[in-house]
């Protein structure tokens, strides 16, 4: 039973359908003509364990290439699980050959559940902060939000200057989806380093979205909160 088989057991429709409660499917919308076949995270995981070890690069360009969304997060999935394993040779490659599609990692899943392991491992281990800043600075969104959300990598490892400089490179972009993605990073930085999250917010509040300034500051005391939404931050 190869993978698009196996999806089929978990489906929730009889039938690919367009919409889906978490992804804007709508004419115009990002996801316009995204397809959905409603397997649950629980079967995209079995089926993607199941056959990370053994799928071919012709299996995975077909998961990818299908119209259908369940197919491709399949594929973004085996993908994450062969970069961790590694070693950094075959991440090299693996990154490589996920970056020249990006076109088809199109929804804020696809990209959440892999550029982490795929890119992000890469870059950690090869310091190439540099790959980072060329995907956030790129005006398609999928490959911006790639290179933002690919620094929790970075985070986890305490690189949290180099971080916050991918970040700052996305402040200026108008979409809900990057400020949504910019907040959350910030968030995970102020995990590691409160004081270093809080001054990058002091130097860039001007400038910063207001979803990403309030994703950022979830886990301040509520007073503190209130406080830097007016801009007021107190001295170190």
């Amino acid at each position: 039973m190869d993978a698009f088989e196996e999806l089929e057991l978990y489906k929730t429709s009889p039938t690919p359908v367009s919409s889906s409660y978490y992804h804007k499917t709508g004419e115009g919308q990002y996801q316009h003509g995204d397809l959905f076949l409603g397997v649950p995270a629980a079967g995209i995981h079995a089926v993607s364990l199941h056959h990370f070890e053994t799928i071919t690069e012709a299996e995975l360009e077909r998961l990818l290439a299908s119209p259908v969304h369940d197919h491709r997060a399949v594929a973004v999935e085996i993908l994450a699980r062969l970069a961790i394993r590694g070693p950094g040779a075959v991440r090299e490659e693996i990154m490589e050959w996920y970056l020249k599609r990006l076109d088809r990692v199109n929804g804020w899943d696809l990209v959440d559940m892999s550029c982490p392991a795929v890119v992000g491992l890469r870059v950690a281990e090869t310091k190439n902060f540099a790959l980072l800043h060329r995907l956030v600075n790129s005006d398609h969104l999928w490959t911006k939000r790639v290179g933002i959300v690919s620094t929790w990598t970075l985070i986890r490892q305490d690189l949290l200057d180099e971080t916050l400089a991918v970040l700052a490179a996305a402040l200026s972009d108008d979409r809900d989806l990057i400020h949504k993605a910019v907040g959350w990073m910030l968030r995970e930085v102020g995990k590691r380093d409160r004081k270093k999250l809080d001054r990058f917010l002091k130097d860039h509040y001007a400038s910063l979205p207001r979803t990403s300034l309030r994703y950022a500051i979830e886990r301040h005391e509520e007073p503190t909160r209130k406080d830097i939404l007016k801009g007021i931050f107190k001295e170190e």
